[in-house]
């Protein structure tokens, strides 16, 4: 049900495939981890914390951790089997230019 009503809220053009079939959870993993750079650890708070790197996040990205946020706010963020801990979704672009010394901006 969780990944039904994910599909239903933040999915748009992969919550169905062009034949009807609706996305896979393996697929909707895929959006999000396949050949990326991520590091994920443990915030001061208990709960996951999963950054992913040179990017400042897609429409589809952006959408599902406003989601994450806003089901975190509500308490609804946290998986049992986890330790009761959640998942917070985070974008930093690792390769975004530096100031560099005497540089001029």
């Amino acid at each position: 049900m969780s990944h039904e009503n994910f599909l239903k809220e933040v999915g748009g053009e992969h919550y169905r495939h062009q034949d009807g079939n609706k996305t896979t959870l393996q697929s909707m993993r895929n959006l999000f981890f396949e050949k990326r750079n991520f590091t994920l650890h443990q915030g001061s708070d208990d709960n996951l914390v999963v950054t992913i790197l040179d990017s400042s996040g897609n429409e589809f990205e952006q959408r599902t951790a406003d989601m994450l946020s806003q089901r975190m706010a509500q308490g609804k963020n946290k998986v049992l089997w986890w330790g009761n801990r959640g998942i917070v979704l985070k974008f930093k672009n690792q390769y975004k230019p530096a100031k560099v010394s005497g540089q001029q901006t």
